[in-house]
C-alpha cells in the first residue's frame, strides 16, 4: 500500500501499470483483474525512457545557444526555399500571362 501511496503523484499511469506487471500484480489494489502483458510493461518502460531523453534534450537545447542558432538557420533556409518556390511557381506566371494576353490582342485585334 505504501508503494502506491508514495508514487501516485510521481509516475504516469502507464509506468505504474508496467511496474506492477513486472512484479506479477494486476493494477487494481488487490481485487483481481486482468494481468498485464509483458510487452505492455516493456513498452511503458521504453516510453518513460523516451520522455526522459526528450526532457534532457530540451534542457540541453535551452542551456546552450548553438543548437538554437543551428535550428534557426535551418528554418530560415527552408522558409527561403519555400518563398522562392512560390515566387517561381505562382507569381512569375501571372506577369507572363499578362504579356501573352497583350501579344494575343496585338496579333488578333
Amino acid at each position: 500500500m505504501g508503494y502506491r501511496r508514495r508514487t501516485d503523484w510521481r509516475f504516469p499511469h502507464s509506468i505504474r501499470i508496467a511496474a506492477d506487471a513486472r512484479r506479477g500484480r494486476s493494477y487494481d489494489h488487490g481485487h483481481g483483474g486482468a494481468p498485464v502483458d509483458r510487452s505492455l510493461a516493456t513498452s511503458a518502460y521504453l516510453g518513460a525512457v523516451v520522455v526522459v531523453l526528450l526532457i534532457g534534450a530540451g534542457v540541453l537545447v535551452f542551456a546552450f545557444d548553438r543548437p538554437l542558432a543551428s535550428a534557426g538557420r535551418a528554418l530560415q533556409w527552408v522558409l527561403n526555399g519555400t518563398i522562392l518556390y512560390r515566387l517561381v511557381s505562382y507569381w512569375l506566371p501571372i506577369p507572363a500571362g499578362g504579356v501573352a494576353y497583350l501579344a494575343f490582342l496585338r496579333r488578333y485585334p
